[in-house]
């Protein structure tokens, strides 16, 4: 299901073209406080210093795998953070939380000395997923493993950056020097004129968000009527980065401890000839997996550690269709490894009839 509407927009220069980007990723937050749904949403990150920047191919307040959700929340395998279990485990079962007060306070109604109720000024932050759409040659889905893993990884990747924009903690320097732009510079008249004629204004379409703007300078309100004048408040990268990083926090809510965005992440594999669906992969957000794979990559990208060919067992499905097989050195070391060893054993049984 489509659900942005491609307008054609002219750039002129190189600030223009980052700078339609980030648009794009305002847009994207907004259709998903909108509708529930947005699709190749573009996330960027530093991490130890090196910049990381995808494309997420579906977020949305969905559910993917019901079943494997009821099975992580019973599990215990949630956002909450092992310190809060400690500190919740460790209260008598007689006494009420401050957080059960409050609940049951706004869930029965407090009366005020006028008579009116005191209701919770905004609703529980809705559940986030996330999601990618891998093709195959295979009608059979990968085996987990080896085989499900990089979706593993660039899913769990994504809702980590995801998370740090959401908490502002992404420095935009090291983006704006990656693709060398001035982040002061102004956009181009050209640019300005193209996005003046984007509606950029979801407010008929918020029937579905959880958080309600009270009035004009909520900082849930929806976006400003007047495109233009949005568009000329932030005329330049840094101002729109900062514009970006507003609309991240206004859509999910990160906290030491918790986040919106679920733990539960979902893979659909479709056949690559037909399109049809071939089935799921859904797993757990586990980052006890992703920072040491993250901590020895960035030592191989940096040069601190040697090359390491693929696991034995995954050479035929990952040497294969690798376009540098036939120069890759390490497979020539593993062949002429087993030559060798085939030699030993031959030798090894003629000497043995002997």
């Amino acid at each position: 299901m489509e659900v942005h509407t491609e307008v054609p927009v002219e750039i002129a220069t190189k600030e223009d073209k980052l700078g339609l980007r980030l648009w794009n990723v305002i847009q994207g937050l907004r259709t998903l406080r909108a509708t529930g749904l947005t699709r190749e949403l573009e996330v960027f990150g530093v991490v130890e210093g090196e910049v990381f920047i995808g494309i997420i191919d579906e977020i949305s307040h969905t559910c993917p795998d019901e079943e494997k959700e009821e099975s992580m929340l019973k599990s215990g395998d949630t956002s909450t953070s092992p310190s809060t279990k400690a500190k919740t485990s460790a209260i008598p079962a007689d006494q009420r939380t401050m957080k059960d007060f409050l609940t049951s306070s706004q869930a029965s109604g407090v009366s005020g000395s006028d008579g009116a109720w005191l209701r919770p000024l905004r609703e529980k932050p809705r559940t986030i997923y996330l999601g990618d759409i891998k093709t195959r040659g295979s009608s059979k889905l990968p085996r987990p493993g080896s085989e499900t893993k990089p979706a593993e990884i660039q899913l769990m990747m994504y809702r980590r950056l995801l998370l740090d924009l959401a908490a502002n903690k992404v420095d935009a320097e090291p983006i704006f020097a990656c693709y060398t732009v001035e982040p002061h510079k102004p956009f181009s008249d050209t640019f300005i004129a193209s996005l003046g004629n984007i509606d950029f204004d979801f407010s008929s379409q918020m029937t579905n968000v959880s958080i309600e703007a009270d009035d004009a300078n909520d900082e849930f309100a929806a976006p400003e009527s007047d495109p233009l004048a949005e568009i000329l408040a932030h005329n330049t990268l840094s101002s729109l980065w900062s514009h970006m990083i507003a609309e991240f926090t206004k859509t999910i809510s990160v906290n030491a401890s918790s986040s919106s965005v679920s733990r539960l992440l979902s893979a659909e594999y479709r056949q690559a000839d037909r399109g049809n669906v071939i089935g799921r992969h859904s797993f757990v957000y586990n980052s006890d997996i992703l920072e040491p794979y993250l901590q020895d990559v960035m030592k191989w990208w940096k040069g601190q550690r040697e090359p390491r060919g693929v696991e034995i067992e995954d050479a035929y499905l990952k040497c294969r269709p690798c376009a540098f097989r036939e120069i890759c050195t390490w497979r020539a070391e593993k062949i002429e490894e087993v030559a060798n060893k085939a030699k030993l054993r031959s030798a090894a049984r003629a000497k043995s009839q002997v």
